[in-house]
């Protein structure tokens, strides 16, 4: 998979009238565990992949930096892809996408992954050096 950037997920449905709104945000995946994260600005998170699990994020509040890069191997390979989302964007990362956040503001995002992490056997992993 060519990891070109951060794989918005569009809205879609919208509905609104006089009682307020409706968005559609998310009808795609099966999602198995979903958590609430807060993280304090100018922290860092991440620094992972997975080698099966997709992971969805919809950020409530805040301003986050994302970077991507393909896994081959168990090393980075191709260029980072950096961009930036902030309140109300929704995005996939797919497995054997090393992903790294930097939050530029005070952040609260909605994360939901594909498969529950396993306490005896996360899927998670980390680069080597």
């Amino acid at each position: 998979m060519s990891c070109e950037m951060v794989e918005r997920i569009e809205r879609y449905f919208q509905h609104s009238d006089e009682r307020g709104s409706i968005e559609g945000i998310v009808n795609i995946g099966e999602w198995r565990e979903i958590n609430l994260i807060s993280s304090a600005g100018g922290t860092v998170r991440g620094h992972h992949y997975h080698k099966r699990t997709d992971e969805m994020f919809l950020i409530l509040d805040g301003e986050v930096e994302v970077l991507v890069q393909e896994v081959r191997d168990g090393r980075l390979t191709g260029e980072p892809r950096i961009e930036t989302v902030r309140t109300g964007d929704a995005f996939v990362v797919r497995p054997m996408q090393y992903h790294v956040f930097t939050l530029r503001a005070p952040s609260r995002w909605i994360n939901m992954l594909s498969r529950s992490i396993d306490p005896n056997d996360p899927d998670i992993h980390r680069i080597d050096g």
